[in-house]
């Protein structure tokens, strides 16, 4: 069996940036306060069935748009050094890129990673 990546990732997250984290963006949420979305954005599959490869995004909104490039930068760091997780690599798929969401009307930027995670 292989972890829930995703509460994995948000459980990590959530002591190590001054924002809200979470898997899925609450009914109500006003956006006035940061929030980090990790979404599961799927991924080639398993692998020798030891392997799952999954390409995982940061969607990360903050009412400041210089604020909410910093906390994205923050996350990728965070992310490209967390060693202590079930996976064997993370790396990178695209640079931290602003991508305002129209519907919100807030500063918004994503990063994506790879993760591997192996087996448990």
């Amino acid at each position: 069996m292989f972890p829930d990546l995703i509460a994995v990732l948000v459980a990590y997250l959530k002591h190590r940036v001054d924002a809200t984290v979470v898997g899925d963006i609450p009914d109500g949420w006003d956006y006035t306060k940061p929030v980090v979305h990790v979404a599961d954005m799927g991924g080639p599959g398993v692998f020798r069935h030891v392997l799952d490869q999954r390409r995982v995004s940061f969607y990360v909104t903050h009412p400041d748009r210089a604020k909410a490039s910093r906390l994205t930068e923050h996350v990728r760091e965070l992310i490209q050094d967390y060693q202590g997780g079930p996976w064997y690599w993370v790396s990178d798929t695209a640079t931290v890129a602003y991508f305002p969401d129209g519907a919100v009307k807030k500063p918004r930027y994503v990063y994506t990673a790879r993760i591997n995670t192996k087996k448990v």
